[in-house]
């Protein structure tokens, strides 16, 4: 029964979720989120709606992990390089939860689904594991980048340096003192 009411409130749902995702973001950032829907203008708002739609319509139905980690892939690769803490940037999956008991608490309690509404909202909770497991693995994979290009990038010190012992001493001398 629930399923059925989230599916008739799909479009209102999905929009307050990407809204409230769109919000976490500074207001000047979420205004060009909210308003630019061109994927090409606005990729992050881009993957946020394509990406909520997704993993709204899984979680109703067979919560297929291919398709959630694509849909996923995009919203969590762009919140870990951002300046979020890592509980603000998984907050977005439980976001759907107040979005839920927003639009549909009064039918939830009027047709007693509390058993439904706990079924969707573990099924949230597995995914959020999910996601932090997802955002974890972009953060190390960062700092491995960083790493790397520490190692061999241009902030290496002194590598386009030559050593002393490769500078003849004075005009004319080689390397090994002859001539």
């Amino acid at each position: 029964m629930l399923n059925s009411l989230l599916r008739q409130k799909r479009d209102i749902i999905l929009k307050k979720w990407a809204e409230s995702i769109m919000d976490s973001y500074p207001a000047d950032t979420s205004r060009i989120l909210k308003t630019r829907h061109n994927q090409f203008a606005n990729p992050v708002g881009h993957a946020i709606t394509t990406g909520t739609a997704t993993v709204f319509d899984e979680l109703l139905g067979d919560m297929n992990f291919d398709a959630l980690n694509g849909a996923l892939d995009g919203i969590v690769r762009i919140r870990s390089v951002q300046d979020f803490t890592p509980s603000q940037a998984v907050r977005f999956i439980y976001q759907l939860k107040d979005v839920i008991h927003e639009q549909l608490g009064k039918d939830i309690r009027k047709e007693n689904l509390n058993d439904d509404l706990q079924t969707i909202e573990s099924r949230i909770d597995s995914l959020a594991l999910h996601v932090f497991d997802m955002y974890m693995n972009c953060r190390e994979k960062l700092h491995e980048l960083k790493e790397t290009q520490l190692r061999r990038g241009p902030y290496r010190p002194y590598h386009h340096v030559r050593s002393e012992r490769d500078v003849p001493q004075h005009e004319g001398d080689s390397q090994d003192g002859t001539e």
